[in-house]
């Protein structure tokens, strides 16, 4: 299982594939470059998930509408790589969350212990 980080690098590279094989297509190099240019930024600030969330709703759908039907089919197995990811990390950040507002509030309640004495 591969962290999205990874699989963005893999979407890039498969991206960049594509344009250096499709040179003599400028409209789908112009289309794969759109996709691609906000995998930097976004690898950048993994930590930031409304980067993800464009990525995902904007730049990928737009890829799907303009792109040509083998391209995008390229890409199917990395898009659902990266959706399982997110679902896995967003699962461990929120029980991380939650495992850390119980320590708080355990920790709350021995403080309270301490001070009623």
């Amino acid at each position: 299982m591969k962290s999205r980080q990874y699989i963005y690098l893999d979407i890039l590279y498969l991206g960049l594939l594509h344009i250096r094989a499709h040179d003599d297509d400028a409209d789908q190099c112009h289309i794969q470059a759109d996709h691609l240019h906000n995998l930097p930024g976004l690898l950048k600030n993994l930590e930031k998930e409304e980067l993800h969330e464009f990525y995902w709703r904007v730049s990928r759908t737009g890829y799907i509408q303009r792109s040509k039907p083998e391209y995008v089919k390229s890409f199917e197995s990395l898009w659902k790589e990266l959706e399982e990811a997110t679902q896995r990390e967003q699962f461990q950040e929120d029980r991380k969350t939650a495992i850390q507002k119980q320590i708080s509030f355990i920790f709350c309640g021995f403080k309270v212990q301490i001070h009623k004495k």
